[in-house]
């Protein structure tokens, strides 16, 4: 789906791309007739393990989801990274990870990880 996701965005205009966060809003966006789709951190954080998106959740738990919904899916689904999970190696990873699972695409946020004080 990656070539799809190139051809989408070589048009002129916008993509709309809604926020999924497992297969079954993956399969309500499809049937809705998006082009392609996001997959939410924060709603996959919150959907599958039930906390807020603090960077609690994995990049191997993230890449998990996001095979279910690739394999659900008609369209493109370009996928949050968060910050990668770490350092260069992690981003690395984080990204065959991603690769591996399907995902056409996905953005790394340029801020550092952080340890939200209190959180246990």
């Amino acid at each position: 789906m990656p070539s799809r996701l190139r051809e989408l965005l070589k048009k002129d205009g916008c993509t709309t791309c809604p926020g999924v966060f497992d297969g079954i809003s993956c399969h309500l966006a499809n049937s809705a007739g998006f082009d392609a789709l996001y997959l939410a951190g924060s709603g996959a954080s919150g959907s599958a393990i039930g906390e807020p998106d603090l960077s609690v959740i994995t990049a191997d738990e993230l890449a998990d989801i996001a095979r279910v919904m690739v394999s659900v899916s008609s369209v493109p689904i370009i996928a949050d990274a968060d910050t990668g999970f770490g350092g260069p190696l992690n981003v690395a990873r984080t990204i065959a990870l991603y690769e591996s699972a399907g995902v056409a695409g996905c953005h790394i946020e340029d801020q550092t990880f952080r340890e939200c004080p209190g959180f246990a």
